[in-house]
């Protein structure tokens, strides 16, 4: 599918898909197609761009748990909320322990 696009192309798609994402994350019950669906192109766009985020959320309750979940999908350097290709949001907290 992104093979058709050009690299301006695909960032312009990658935005359309986190922000249909951001407008439908308390509505999952009523449009969650579309979400479904732009959670899987924002997970396309960052294997294709090479550009995303990838950090991983951190339970400070359970030690070893940042490799545990899925990475953010959201480009690097992104405003807001990190979010995952399952659409888990969460705010990185300042200090993660490696």
């Amino acid at each position: 599918m992104l093979d058709d696009l050009n690299t301006d192309e695909v960032r312009r798609l990658r935005q359309l898909a986190d922000d249909i994402v951001a407008g439908t994350e308390d509505r999952t019950f009523w449009i969650g197609g579309a979400r479904d669906t732009s959670l899987a192109i924002l997970r396309q766009v960052a294997e294709w761009l090479g550009d995303s985020c990838g950090q991983r959320r951190f339970d400070r309750d359970r030690p070893g748990s940042l490799y545990a979940h899925l990475p953010c999908v959201r480009p690097a350097g992104h405003p807001g909320q990190h979010l995952d290709a399952l659409g888990q949001s969460w705010e990185q907290p300042a200090e993660v322990p490696r």
